[in-house]
Parts: C-alpha cells; structure tokens; sequence
C-alpha cells in the first residue's frame, strides 16, 4: 500500500464515517481503504458501448474529486483520466467509478461528469457533460447516470478514423458538502491504462501548483505525482464504461 504524509486534516479521513468537526479543513488524500465489492452495471448502451474497464487492482488510496458547498468552494477540485475508443461511435449511459466517502459518510447529493477529446480542462476539447447527475451505489462502486432528458438520451461520442482510435478524457466529481456528507475520494489503481496516467486540479484552498479549475476558466490540471505527491506517480483512477 502507498503511503502519504498527511496534515492534521487528514487525520479525521482515516475514520470515515465520521463528521468533519468544526475547525477541520478538506484533506487531499485518503489511505488504507479496504473496498467493499460491488458489481457495475451493464452500461445500457448495447452493441454501442465502450467496454472500458479499470475498474480493478485498487491502492487502498482515494483522491478527493469534489465540488464543496460555498464555505469551502476554493477547495473545489476534479480528477480525470483518459480511455479511448477505437469503433466508430460509442454510446456512454453511465459510468461506474470506484470511490470511498471518508471525513463524513456522505451520500453525495449527485456527481458531475465532464467528457474532453484529446485534453482535458478546456472549454474548446469539452464534448459533453452532465451536471448533478444521479447515481447508484453498491459497496464501492458508484453507477452514475449519465443519460439525460426525458427519453434518458446518452452520451454520443465519435470513434476512431483509419485505424486510430479516438481519445477522451473524462472527469467525476460529487456534489458533496464538508459539513454534512464529508469528502469522497476516487480510488487509485498502479496500472496505467489509455497513455497517460490520471492528472487533478484545483481551485487553490490546497495550495498545490495545480490550481485553476473550470470555474474559475484556468484549469491547472497535472499528474498526481505533481499534484498529490510523488508516491502517486504514474497512478490511474478506477472507472468503467
């Protein structure tokens, strides 16, 4: 298992389901995780889905990815990491994340789920996106729905060209207040998959060099190692599609 000096914040994490008391702040990190198992659903896309799956070999490790309430906005931060698709359009319906809730047992109120082609962070390689979003959860395992409407339309995404498959990054963050449902942190994997490993942003109230976020419209976005701390090096988030 990785390990990590933490701060006195980040001492509460190591009890989740306990209320963040008054003067505690959000921690970046939470270690020694022992999953519950859960099962992601079938993605809902038939023949048109994705089948990415890195939803395995789990650090005990989770990394806050979360939208705070107004009191601790500037703590505001995403994670993201990358998948491709190699047919020529796929049908994304939902994703299943592996996470903990931990400084608080939550539930998160929904996620927000952001999609980018190539990069990630900017308005002008966005393709799609769900805002509060709503989920399920069984043991660890978190199936967001990313269907909206009334006829639950998924995510149209186009494939790959010639041979090449497409590229997209994709962000999960929880809609999760620190003084009522605590942090919820995604789970981190040691195996890379896609060609980079998962990178953070910010909006400042960690005090990392990775800040900007999309609220504020200068995305900082890095490696873990760079953002979180160098034993992350090189580290992936868990998802499926």
């Amino acid at each position: 298992m990785k390990s990590v000096l933490l701060g006195a914040a980040a001492i509460l994490a190591l009890t989740p389901g306990v209320a963040p008391a008054a003067g505690h702040h959000p921690s970046k990190v939470i270690t020694g995780i022992k999953l519950q198992p859960g099962v992601h659903r079938p993605c809902g896309g038939g023949g048109l889905c994705p089948n990415w799956s890195q939803n395995s070999s789990d650090t005990g490790v989770g990394i806050d990815s979360q939208h705070f309430e107004s009191t601790f906005a500037n703590y505001n931060n995403s994670g993201a990491d990358d998948f491709y698709i190699s047919a020529k359009k796929a049908l994304i319906c939902d994703v299943g994340v592996t996470g903990v809730y931990y400084n608080g047992a939550g539930p998160a109120s929904s996620f927000n789920v952001d999609i980018w082609k190539d990069n990630p962070g900017s308005d002008a390689t966005r393709v799609a996106g769900v805002d509060n979003a709503s989920y399920t959860q069984t043991g660890n395992v978190f199936d967001i729905d990313t269907t909206t409407g009334k006829k639950h339309k998924c995510i149209k995404l186009k494939g790959g060209k010639k041979g090449v498959a497409a590229h997209y990054w994709i962000s999960v963050e929880a809609n999760c207040a620190f003084s009522t449902c605590g942090q919820w942190g995604w789970e981190l994997r040691p195996q890379v998959a896609g060609t980079s490993s998962a990178v953070w942003s910010e909006a400042g109230g960690f005090g990392t060099s990775c800040e900007g976020d999309d609220d504020s419209g200068s995305p900082g976005w890095n490696t873990l190692g760079v953002c979180i701390g160098s034993s992350y090096t090189g580290d992936d988030f868990m998802f499926g599609l």
